[in-house]
């Protein structure tokens, strides 16, 4: 009910941001999409591989994810199949 005026407000304040950085492209296209604003740069977001290599190193089945718990990002559903 209140999802409308809060996107409303969303895009509003989203006017008035300095910089905006996107962490990928496809965030960098959805905030093209949603606020009309290019991002001013992308910032990957860095990974320290060598942190997660060990000498006996076995593959395993993991899932490995890093996001908001909301229904959008749908980790349920994640977890489901990883099951």
């Amino acid at each position: 009910m209140l999802r409308p005026l809060l996107s409303m407000i969303d895009v509003a304040l989203a006017r008035h941001s300095d910089r905006i950085i996107a962490n990928s492209r496809f965030t960098a296209a959805e905030l093209n999409r949603v606020y009309g604003r290019t991002a001013d740069c992308i910032a990957y977001p860095g990974i320290d591989y060598p942190a997660y290599l060990c000498e006996k190193w076995q593959k395993e089945r993991a899932i490995i994810t890093v996001a908001r718990l909301s229904r959008f990002k749908r980790i349920d559903f994640l977890l489901e199949v990883f099951r």
